[in-house]
């Protein structure tokens, strides 16, 4: 009997991380960081600190959602802000060049507690990846109470990532929203977790 055989590549296959450092996910969709194994601690965030991961995308597609993962401490009530904005940039200088999608004001998102506890959120408009292009995934919480924790990788023995070009991780600091752009000079150490995961679905 006739059959089609199904034929991966390395940009294709679920499951596996590609050269762009970016895991596949089943469907579509991939993430921020290039493994689940790699994450080491749920990190608290700050107030006005705009916490970016740099990536390349490993594929074409249009993008519906993003979604994250608390720790054990949810967000409490109730912020001002809680926003999600992915930005194309220039990874030479880690400006970011364009506000390419982002998530409306949605302070409820973090506020159920449990370690593990995914939260997704639609972009306002769908998000066309390009494979091979850079972009910076943010999350931004403005709050006079307590924030929530959230998954991500650690910077280490006193390495900053973020003071490292090509960046992949960097805090920009007393924002009330999400900019439209930021010079490459605008950062300051990375808040929190050294890179934060996310999945783009």
């Amino acid at each position: 009997m006739a059959g089609t055989e199904a034929r991966y590549t390395s940009a294709e296959m679920p499951g596996e991380s590609d050269q762009y450092g970016a895991l596949l996910l089943p469907g579509q969709g991939f993430t921020s960081i290039p493994s689940r194994s790699s994450i080491t601690q749920a990190a608290l965030v700050a107030s006005q600190a705009l916490n970016l991961t740099f990536f390349r995308a490993p594929k074409t597609f249009s993008s519906t959602s993003v979604r994250m993962f608390t720790g054990s401490t949810a967000a409490a009530a109730t912020p001002t802000l809680v926003r999600h904005g992915l930005w194309t940039v220039d990874i030479t200088t880690g400006a970011l060049l364009a506000l390419a999608a982002s998530t409306p004001n949605d302070t409820a998102l973090f506020a159920t507690p449990g370690t593990n506890t995914a939260f997704s959120k639609s972009w306002s408009s769908p998000m066309p990846f390009i494979k091979g292009q850079w972009y910076a995934h943010g999350v931004l919480i403005v709050s006079a109470v307590a924030l929530p924790t959230l998954f991500g990788v650690a910077a280490t023995n006193g390495f900053i990532p973020s003071a490292v070009l090509p960046r992949v991780s960097g805090s920009i600091l007393s924002q009330a929203d999400l900019p439209s752009s930021a010079a490459g000079g605008a950062y300051s150490a990375a808040t929190g977790a050294g890179r934060l995961y996310a999945e783009f679905n």
